[in-house]
């Protein structure tokens, strides 16, 4: 009987056992959704207030195309990884970005330092020239895109001091070029930093090679050169090459070879070819 009895009672308590670990485990859960949900909402509403933010500068910057162009020259950087998020904050890659900005709808806006952009709908009085441009842009950094991984065009030039040069000078070798012309200002406003470049990389000149294609003559490029110097190897005489092999019509325009003579990357900033040229260097590419 007493037996009986003890086993009554343990399966009584047992039984509450469970039911207090069952209402513990459901306190635990409802307040695992409230806390979620108060998060979700903190997010949303944080969210929508920096939209809100960035949509006060989108309108600020469409109606005058210097503020504008000043604000996407420093700011946004498509030829370099980032992070693009559609107007909803959802993440998508790069390529359905720049098919979005080509619609000519969309303005991108710089929201963090990794870097992240965000696609903001842009006013419907939003400077013409703006539209213009931001959809150039993204066609340009789209074609660039398609040029990657490209072989290396046949090499066959002389440069301004008369040394020939062809594909296999360049075997095994990481290749650096710049396409401009004496008349353009970015051009050789660049001269600086590119000699800066140059010279960083002296300790691997057997594995780098810089060289420049300009449009103007040998005679031209030589008086010119003999007061604005610069670090590259030169050939003159290059639109041919530059217009209907390399495919470049903007300048300055780099372009930058990894050592199994295949196109890494086309960008028209110095600051832009920096730390690609970096990346290749350390073997991230």
């Amino acid at each position: 009987m007493r037996c009986n009895q003890y086993i009554f009672f343990k399966r009584i308590a047992c039984t509450e056992s469970v039911r207090v670990s069952f209402l513990k485990m459901n306190i635990l859960l409802f307040l695992i959704v409230v806390l979620t949900q108060c998060n979700s909402r903190s997010v949303y509403e944080k969210q929508q207030v920096s939209k809100a933010s960035f949509n006060v500068k989108v309108k600020g910057l469409s109606k005058d195309f210097r503020s504008y162009y000043t604000y996407r020259y420093y700011n946004i950087k498509l030829s370099r990884d980032f992070i693009g998020l559609d107007s909803s904050f959802t993440a998508i890659d790069k390529d359905s970005f720049l098919r979005l900005l080509v619609t000519g709808e969309f303005m991108p806006v710089k929201i963090d330092t990794v870097p992240t952009y965000m696609l903001l709908k842009m006013p419907d009085d939003t400077n013409p020239d703006i539209i213009r441009d931001i959809k150039n842009y993204a066609e340009k950094t789209s074609f660039y895109m398609g040029m990657e991984g490209r072989p290396m065009p046949a090499f066959n030039f002389k440069d301004i001091n008369g040394d020939a040069y062809n594909n296999a000078f360049f075997e095994g070798k990481i290749v650096v070029v710049k396409c401009w012309f004496i008349s353009c200002v970015a051009c050789v406003k660049e001269f600086r930093e590119l000699n800066k470049l140059v010279e960083r990389n002296k300790p691997y000149e057997d594995e780098i090679v810089f060289i420049s294609f300009a449009l103007d003559s040998k005679e031209r490029l030589k008086s010119f050169l003999s007061e604005k110097r610069l670090d590259y190897l030169v050939v003159p005489d290059a639109e041919d090459f530059i217009s209907d092999t390399l495919h470049v019509d903007t300048y300055p325009t780099h372009i930058l070879f990894d050592k199994k003579g295949k196109v890494v990357t086309y960008v028209n900033d110095v600051h832009d070819l920096i730390p690609a040229l970096e990346k290749l260097k350390n073997g991230v590419n």
